[in-house]
């Protein structure tokens, strides 16, 4: 059960309460709409940190539990490669601001490239 799988993450509540909605349309396996709520998560996390909304940590915990989440279910060779692209580069939050940090040029792009082919 995905609320069970959550709680033993150890991730803080609201992480998990963010993440929730994305990961039941891959339970419900619909990986169209898991895939553009990950794309939706990419662009709010740039905009909340743009803002001050959202701590560099807070973005990393969001995209490590939707790859933890990835994994565990044997997704990634089902997904995309620009919603793999940004699941990767969300991985790298841990570096904000330094040159091993995400590239949000590139961000942006997948989540253009997303959209477009999603809609």
């Amino acid at each position: 059960m995905l609320a069970d799988w959550l709680e033993q993450l150890g991730y803080d509540s609201a992480i998990k309460k963010r993440v929730a909605p994305i990961l039941k349309k891959a339970e419900r396996k619909n990986l169209d709409g898991f895939e553009k709520e990950i794309c939706h998560l990419a662009s709010a996390v740039l905009q909340n940190i743009k803002a001050g909304k959202l701590t560099p940590a807070q973005a990393q915990d969001l995209f490590m539990v939707v790859d933890l989440y990835v994994t565990k279910k044997n997704l990634r060779g089902r997904l995309t490669k620009s919603v793999r692209g940004l699941l990767f580069e969300g991985l790298l939050f841990h570096d904000f601001d330094t040159p091993h940090g995400p590239d949000l040029d590139l961000m942006r792009t997948l989540i253009d490239k997303c959209s477009k082919f999603r809609k």
